[in-house]
């Protein structure tokens, strides 16, 4: 069986607790083969205050570190 989560969220979103590595090696421990990290970047609760703006760059750069550490187990 092929298990995938297609939307889930890190720590540089305001809902998300883990960084890309924690998301990705628990997926792996769970037995999810697959994961799309789909952060938050809405503006309007930036502009409202409600929470800060996204670290795209950091962001970026720690997704793409965690995929080609895990590219051969997820």
């Amino acid at each position: 069986m092929y298990i995938c989560d297609s939307h889930t969220h890190t720590s540089y979103s305001f809902d998300g607790y883990n960084t890309p590595d924690e998301m990705c090696q628990a997926a792996i421990n769970a037995g999810i083969n697959e994961i799309a990290i789909t952060d938050h970047y809405d503006i309007d609760g930036i502009m409202d205050g409600f929470y800060s703006d996204y670290d795209a760059a950091n962001a970026t750069a720690d997704i793409i570190a965690a995929a080609e550490k895990y590219k051969s187990k997820l």
